[in-house]
């Protein structure tokens, strides 16, 4: 039995198989529906509900479409509208999962985020217009206004920040404060060079790699900003000549002064290899001394810079 009052308020209470269903609003919920525990606040919420059971719809046209869905909650005007059989949504703000049909454990939080989902599953937005335009794309994460905002059709793709991924279309990207290409795929991409023009790593200067035997370096690509791991053998130029005789030693307290010393057997300058001292080398490599420098960090204090110099045998 449906009550109205005016057209402005109606209330639905249904008993018998359609139990504990409660709708407030002209043409919220309707008299053929057989689910129970659902709950429609709203001009036309819930209105093409039959057996769906445990919804929830807030706003004028939410989950207005809705037929057997279960578990679904929408919160804001045509949130989850043409939602049908997806189950266990959350959409809160206008317009919010609206083209959503048989996707299922999205959740949406914003104006329009997740709006063009149609069957994409496990997807989660916050954040005005986050993965708007996604239709069948599933495993996305979107936090941030536009944030993976033409993404359609990818899938496993996490994006954090103010139009992070904006540009994304492939899979299994993360994406954090940068927009990301159409052409990424399986690629990480954190900052943005119009923004950041410094990085600083915990965990990393200092540290050995286990068994202190390294055998790989990671380089920068000074063009791209990309990393790579590279043999340390890649790195060791060709050995060099031998180097100039070196200086005579010091007169002693009672003695003459020391002979000349015997020529080095220096390389040139691509030939050696510098270590952190906590750290050894590769097999192949002799130590043949230590180095020290100093230098001035970012806050122009001086640092003592101490390194272990190896020859590659």
């Amino acid at each position: 039995m449906k009550i109205t009052a005016l057209n402005i308020f109606a209330l639905i209470v249904l008993t018998g198989a359609a139990s504990a269903q409660n709708e407030f609003g002209p043409g919220a919920g309707n008299t053929t529906m057989t689910g129970f525990g659902d709950t429609g606040f709203g001009y036309y919420a819930l209105d093409s509900n039959t057996s769906g059971i445990e919804n929830t719809a807030i706003g004028a046209f939410a989950l207005y479409s809705n037929t057997t869905g279960g578990g679904n909650t929408a919160d804001g005007y045509t949130a989850l509208y043409s939602d049908t059989t997806g189950e266990h949504n959350t959409a809160n703000g206008y317009f919010a999962l609206n083209f959503n049909t048989t996707g299922s454990e999205n959740t949406a939080n914003g104006h329009a985020a997740l709006a063009h989902n149609d069957t994409g599953y496990y997807n989660t937005a916050n954040g005005s217009l986050a993965l708007a335009e996604n239709a069948i794309g599933s495993e996305n994460t979107a936090d941030g206004y536009l944030a993976l905002y033409y993404n359609t059709n990818g899938g496993n793709n996490i994006a954090l920040g103010y139009q992070a991924g904006f540009n994304i279309w492939g899979n299994n990207n993360i994406d954090i404060g940068n927009q990301g290409l159409n052409v990424d795929n399986d690629t990480i991409r954190i900052g943005d060079t119009n923004f950041q023009s410094a990085t600083f790593i915990a965990g990393i200067n200092g540290v050995s790699l286990p068994g202190n035997d390294p055998t790989n370096a990671v380089i920068i690509d000074a063009n791209s900003g990309q990393l790579a791991a590279v043999p340390f053998s890649s790195l060791v130029g060709p050995q060099g000549p031998a180097g100039p005789a070196g200086r005579s030693g010091a007169a002693g307290a009672s003695g003459p002064a020391g002979p000349i010393g015997a020529p080095g057997a220096g390389l040139v300058a691509g030939a050696y290899l510098y270590l952190p001292v906590n750290i050894s080398a590769p097999a192949g490599f002799t130590k043949i001394g230590t180095k020290t420098d100093f230098i001035d960090d970012l806050n122009n204090r001086i640092r003592v810079l101490k390194m272990n110099v190896y020859q590659k045998n």
